[in-house]
């Protein structure tokens, strides 16, 4: 809808992720755009993090579950700038939404509420460097996640998710760690997605020598992935024509690259 309304015609998109169900159409109705045409006055986006960030808004406030499409005008008002004051009124809907898929997005409303803040990190290879990251850096936080891969002898990889405040303790959690000189690139905000086709396009040709997956509660989840590739521009290249956006986090042949 934002961008048929921009266009000034019904835009049909390649590809509609299906955690919000209840929206997920690659084209709008046709009276929907006549009406939303005429009457609404501006359309903005929310991710799935932000998404779970409201039904767990909704259920404090109500201990009402609603289901993703149900929250999203929650999500959009949580969002957006508004002035002190302002009286708002957000439509919440629905209950389509399994009790398996609970867990899992309680687990999102981490890092939609800001609450959590995700980081690949590169340490040195050496005994004692693990407790001296912990003591260092994320004395004074709370682990949510940590993943541990030995790369070679001069550095190793790590996932960590840690507990936030707000956006400032993210901040200043990245200060740490750059103080320490410690290698970091940041991932809260990513969402990664089409794994399969991803995987298919990358074919066979390199060894995946590592491999971390983040389930979403959708079909979107994060992941850390290592290749064994001494040719990188051609896995670079091949990497670019997967419609995937993504960022590598090693400059050493063995690449590790973080996928979008």
């Amino acid at each position: 809808m934002q961008l048929s309304l921009k266009a000034g015609k019904r835009v049909t998109l390649e590809h509609v992720g299906i955690f919000a169900d209840g929206v997920a159409v690659k084209q709008v109705g046709a009276l929907n755009f006549q009406i939303a045409q005429q009457y609404v006055d501006e359309v903005m986006t929310v991710n799935t993090d932000q998404i779970c960030a409201a039904i767990k808004s909704v259920f404090e406030d109500t201990r009402s579950i609603v289901e993703p499409a149900g929250a999203l005008a929650t999500a959009g008002m949580q969002q957006y700038a508004l002035p002190k004051g302002a009286k708002v009124v957000t439509i919440c809907s629905g209950a389509n939404v399994t009790f398996e898929r609970l867990q899992q997005i309680a687990e999102r409303t981490l890092i939609g509420s800001g609450k959590e803040a995700l980081f690949a990190v590169t340490m040195p290879e050496k005994p004692g460097a693990l407790r001296t990251f912990c003591t260092d850096v994320v004395n004074g936080h709370s682990i949510t996640e940590f993943n541990y891969r030995l790369n070679e002898r001069a550095g190793a990889h790590i996932l960590v998710g840690i507990s936030i405040a707000n956006e400032a303790g993210k901040e200043a959690f990245m200060a740490k760690m750059k103080k320490h000189e410690y290698q970091h690139v940041n991932l809260s905000t990513d969402d990664i997605g089409a794994l399969g086709d991803f995987l298919a396009a990358v074919g066979t040709k390199w060894n995946i020598s590592a491999f971390h997956y983040r389930g979403a509660a959708s079909d979107t989840g994060n992941v850390l992935i290592g290749f064994e590739a001494t040719d990188k521009k051609t896995l670079e290249a091949i990497l670019n024509q997967t419609g995937c956006t993504w960022q590598s986090v090693d400059t050493n042949p063995s690449m590790k690259v973080f996928l979008k």
